[in-house]
């Protein structure tokens, strides 16, 4: 391997929502992992593997966690393939093994330059002859590209170094330890549902609330999804719960489970075991906590179809019974005995013609139905478009901008007297 080849040892990059890059530093802290370094979108850190593969099952706030390998200094596409092809890729992948490559292309960490490729797609596929010319020379066979379920996810991401008078980049290959994105829980009954929230991003607004204990009311809780991340955070689930209970050693929930970095380590194996044994009792331990919550969760929605959704996740979870469910238009859904409550939701986006004044005037009633019934609440909202926050004649204490997705929003607190 040449020497410019940089190997990496116990680096990894977490990915994350924007704007919930702080709330994913705390979740590293809480881990003991003190090597962190906060960008934009996610957090490179240092730490064991099985420190790495503990947060995949914990984490609320992480979409994906990524274990850095090799990095190299590239001007070129040719730089890229002469440098990769002498990676020793019998590390990572077998010709009996398939692979998908994915090229992400950033800006430098001091903000000032973006990557000067022109075409990820093509970075991706230099990469890829690399790999493929190494271990056909090595073996005298290739391994094959799957796009949708690859035994070896790649990741190639390429910035430009810091200095303005260099036309360099720096090449970083990893390997996605998880395989799926981590906000995918899998509670939800049905993924066709429209649900605009994914459920990390709902997490870290429930972080954001600083809720503990209190009551908890969504009035306009399309299919649940706040609401249930408030519950696993109540109750201390992880939010991998649904895979923790279906684990078996011999079947791949994760991607990590293949990695030869875990396979090969007798150690790492019986550590992991060990720590998924102790997870399941943690989840078994929570539900049968949060079961016998009363009257600490409520939730409205104007529309039938969401709250069937959202009995069927509850369903799911065997959380019926603790959860008051109206169905109400949120301008008139008044709940008694709510003093010091956290009232948080996410309203329609709108993307019909005419949305724009209903969802003005339902910002508008809304907000007047805070004045007047959710006194001592603190009241969060999730809005699409900061006109609409507008229309609430209240004053915010506090805003937060965060992405959902590609969609810029802001969480407003309010807080009510």
């Amino acid at each position: 391997m040449k020497k410019d080849i940089k190997k990496l040892t116990d680096q990894f990059f977490a990915v994350c929502p924007i704007g919930l890059e702080e709330i994913l530093a705390e979740e590293l802290q809480n881990m003991k992992i003190s090597e962190f370094e906060i960008r934009k979108g996610g957090i490179q850190f240092s730490c064991s593997n099985f420190k790495a593969i503990e947060l995949i099952l914990t984490t609320r706030i992480a979409s994906r966690v990524y274990k850095q390998l090799f990095q190299f200094e590239i001007q070129n596409e040719k730089n890229l393939y002469h440098h990769a092809k002498d990676i020793k890729w019998k590390s990572i992948l077998t010709p009996d093994e398939t692979f998908k490559i994915t090229t992400i292309q950033n800006r430098s960490q001091d903000g000032k330059k973006w990557s000067g490729f022109k075409s990820p797609l093509f970075l991706s596929q230099t990469l890829k002859d690399a790999l493929v010319d190494n271990l056909r020379n090595k073996y005298g066979e290739r391994p094959s590209v799957d796009k949708d379920r690859p035994d070896v996810s790649i990741i190639l991401h390429v910035e430009p170094v810091n200095d303005p008078e260099s036309k360099k980049e720096m090449a970083t290959i990893s390997v996605d330890m998880c395989g799926f994105s981590l906000h995918e829980r899998a509670y939800r009954k049905s993924r066709t549902f429209e649900a605009p929230l994914k459920e990390n991003l709902a997490a870290g607004i429930i972080k954001l609330t600083g809720y503990t204990d209190q009551v908890l009311i969504d009035p306009m809780c399309g299919s649940g999804t706040l609401l249930i991340e408030a519950m696993l955070i109540r109750a201390n689930i992880p939010a991998s719960f649904m895979r923790l209970r279906d684990y078996h050693p011999d079947h791949r929930e994760w991607d990590f489970q293949r990695h030869t970095y875990l396979t090969k380590d007798k150690y790492l194996l019986r550590d992991l075991d060990k720590l998924i044994k102790d997870l399941q009792k943690q989840v078994d331990i929570g539900f049968t906590n949060l079961k016998k919550l009363k009257n600490q969760f409520i939730a409205n929605d104007n529309s039938n179809d969401s709250i069937k959704q959202f009995i069927l996740n509850l369903r799911e979870l065997g959380l019926v019974s603790i959860v008051q469910i109206e169905n109400q238009d949120a301008a008139d859904f008044a709940p008694s005995n709510i003093e010091n409550a956290i009232v948080v939701t996410n309203p329609p986006y709108g993307d019909r013609l005419g949305d724009k004044k209903e969802l003005e005037e339902l910002y508008y009633k809304f907000g007047e139905n805070l004045k007047a019934n959710y006194k001592t609440c603190d009241a969060y909202i999730l809005a699409g478009e900061k006109e609409h926050l507008k229309k609430i004649s209240l004053r915010t204490s506090k805003k937060f901008v965060l992405y959902n997705g590609g969609i810029e929003t802001r969480l407003a607190k309010y807080e009510l007297y």
